[in-house]
This record gives C-alpha cells, sequence and structure tokens, in this order.
C-alpha cells in the first residue's frame, strides 16, 4: 500500500520480505522472513500465534512446515526485538527499500514492529516479479508457503532487473494487469456485495497503524468510496485514469480472491500476454 516514487535497483539495498499468517479475516502473524539482495537473512516463527483462527488450508500448508529452524521460535514481542536488531545493520545504507509482493505483507510488518520501520522505504514488487522464473525456484527448491522459502523465491525472481532502473516499460504492464485484476475483483463484489466488508476490515487495520501523508489521503479516499456504496466503490476501482491507477497501489480489497482465483487470472494474464513478466 506505500509505493516508491523513484527507485533505482542498482544503488538501493533491497530486502524481500514474507509473511505467513492464520486467516485473512481472523489475522494473526506466524512467521516472517526478510531476504538481503546480498543473500543476507532473517527468520522467525511465533510460538504464540493463535492457532485457533488458522484456516484449513494454513493447517493443511503452513503449519506442517512449521519447526525447520529451531533456533528461530519467538513469542510476539521477542521476534519484534530480534527484528529490529537484525535490521539495525543496514543502518548505514544510504538507501534502503523493503519489497513485498501483498500489502498483506507490509502490514503485518508494521503491525509487529508498531509502525512503519524509520528510515526504510516499501516497495510492491508484485508488478515485476517473473512468475516462471520463480516457478523454478520452487521445482528446484520446494517449500512453497514458508515464508523464508517464498521470501527467496521473490528475490530470485526479480534478480533481473539488479542491474540498473526499474524499467519504464514493467510500470506500464504492472498498470495494466492492476486494473485488468480490479476488473475482476470488482465483479465478485457485484455478485456478493457483503465482500465490501473484507475490504473495510482491511481499512481498519491499515488505518490503526497510523499511515502519513499520501498513504493517509489515499486510504480516506477508498473509505469514503466504499461508504458511498457498490456503485462508487466499483467505479473508483475500474476507472483507468492517472488518478485512479495511483490508488489501485492501496487498494484495500487484499482476501476478496482466493488463491486459486488469483492464480487462474495470473495464468489467463501470462498467455494472454507472453511478452509481460
Amino acid at each position: 500500500m506505500w509505493q516508491v516514487e523513484v527507485f533505482n535497483w542498482g544503488k538501493s539495498m533491497r530486502l524481500f520480505v514474507d509473511t505467513e499468517f492464520t486467516d485473512f479475516i481472523d489475522c494473526d502473524l506466524i512467521s516472517l522472513a526478510v531476504v538481503a539482495a546480498d543473500g543476507r537473512e532473517f527468520y522467525g516463527e511465533r510460538s504464540d500465534y493463535d492457532r485457533a483462527s488458522c484456516s484449513e488450508f494454513v493447517r493443511a500448508a503452513i503449519l506442517p512446515q512449521l519447526g525447520r529452524h529451531p533456533g528461530c521460535v519467538y513469542t510476539r514481542e521477542g521476534l519484534r526485538a530480534a527484528l529490529l536488531a537484525w535490521l539495525g545493520q543496514f543502518e548505514r545504507e544510504p538507501e534502503r527499500v523493503l519489497c513485498f509482493d501483498d500489502g498483506g505483507d507490509w502490514g503485518l510488518l508494521c503491525d509487529l514492529l508498531e509502525g512503519a520501520p524509520s528510515g526504510w522505504q516499501a516497495l510492491q514488487v508484485g508488478g515485476v516479479i517473473d512468475f516462471e522464473r520463480r516457478e523454478r525456484y520452487y521445482q528446484t527448491h520446494g517449500g512453497r508457503h514458508h515464508a523464508l522459502v517464498d521470501a527467496r523465491a521473490n528475490r530470485y525472481a526479480i534478480s533481473e532487473a539488479d542491474s540498473g532502473e526499474y524499467p519504464a516499460h514493467l510500470h506500464l504492464e504492472k498498470h495494466r494487469r492492476s486494473l485488468a485484476l480490479h476488473r475482476l475483483i470488482a465483479e465478485k463484489i457485484r455478485h456478493d456485495p457483503a465482500l465490501l466488508d473484507r475490504a473495510r476490515q482491511n481499512l481498519d487495520r491499515w488505518m490503526a497503524m497510523k499511515p502519513r501523508n499520501r498513504a493517509k489521503r489515499d486510504l480516506m479516499e477508498w473509505r469514503s468510496a466504499i461508504d458511498l456504496g457498490i456503485d462508487a466503490t466499483i467505479a473508483l476501482m475500474t476507472d483507468p485514469g492517472e488518478h485512479a491507477t495511483v490508488l489501485r497501489q492501496s487498494a484495500p480489497f487484499t482476501g476478496v480472491l482466493t488463491n486459486d482465483e488469483r492464480r487462474s487470472f495470473l495464468a489467463r494474464w501470462r498467455a494472454c500476454n507472453p511478452r509481460s513478466l
């Protein structure tokens, strides 16, 4: 939900963040990984997450993978302290960027740290991930839905951008795909208006993190549209104009699509847009 305005792959220290959590509605952090572009890594699992709130998917796909790193299990407060200490080694870096492929990861990170980490920028990199390259990583290493493996996979999947500027054509491609994705989400909401409650819950959680400046203004605009009703919300979601394009970077519709629906969309998009990432 926070976007870096000017970003140079070559000059910044990039860290890739991934999390696992109990459920999209009753969301409690289970584990968190951060993988730096230079290979340094942090991983932690919570010993005190709310197991009762875990969805069936989490029980089947995520919980069995826990415990691989016995020295990395913490209480919530212990995990917060360990992560802050680890991030401290990057303080001398002139430009520090935390990269994530889903806004929920950033939200859970900020919730754990009780606010956005000082001195860091945030970048949503879902639009520049090479999904075929990421799939090859999983085929070789396994471990999908383990936070550390997923963070490593994302680092690997966009490594082709390491040598220079964030490619300009990828901005356009990312925005086209985002618009298509939000049209799909809008159709699902039109058929089931109760799904707007999910967006309201996301907004409540994100606003509780006390975002500032543009991030706060964008979230308030989404709140206003949702308060006006489904027609106003869908109109904003599917507006191809420049202002709505910017707003979609902070859209609060995480969790409206299921994982299977999202994967199906991405597969169709790649099939119809073979030059896209």
